[in-house]
């Protein structure tokens, strides 16, 4: 009778703990909509673009609008531009992270540098690699994937712009 007493309690204590610390990590957690305003910026985020972004859990990585690209890989360095949904455009330059080859049917391969860019959203902000392509044609210019999303945000797919932004 006392080991089955002894054992409910240490039973009971490691319940404790376990619901405890998932309580914890829920509570670092970041809820967002599907759809979020975000700032991307190199160096400072005063310096940031503003932009809506689409958070796509099904998507593994993340991809930003760009063209003009230029790498330079001697140095590590990728320039490009991102031009907003007004037009107005944004001469980047931004660290060299590697290249990722994108399969594409049907015509095969298609190689796209991809950039460390700092992503702020809501409160959180996240240095992510972003893979750097043409998406003037998407609805969203910068596509937020799970890489970027493991790292705290927790998406509601039921709805948008739940987090505040400047």
């Amino acid at each position: 009778m006392r080991h089955i007493r002894l054992f409910c309690i240490c039973l009971f204590t490691l319940s404790t703990l376990m619901l405890s610390s998932c309580a914890q990590a829920e509570d670092s957690l970041l809820v967002a909509g599907w759809v979020e305003k975000v700032t991307v910026f190199t160096d400072s985020p005063q310096d940031g673009i503003q932009m809506s972004a689409k958070l796509d859990t099904g998507a593994k990585t993340s991809s930003l609008h760009a063209v003009d690209i230029k790498v330079d890989k001697a140095h590590k360095r990728v320039k490009f531009v991102y031009v907003n949904e007004d037009g107005k455009r944004y001469n980047i330059e931004a660290p060299f992270a590697r290249e990722v080859k994108i399969k594409k049917r049907p015509k095969g391969i298609h190689i796209r540098p991809v950039v460390y860019l700092n992503i702020k959203i809501g409160e959180k902000t996240i240095k992510a690699e972003v893979n750097l392509t043409d998406r003037s044609h998407f609805n969203y210019h910068l596509l937020i994937g799970r890489r970027l999303l493991q790292q705290g945000i927790l998406v509601d797919s039921s709805r948008t712009f739940i987090l505040p932004h400047e």
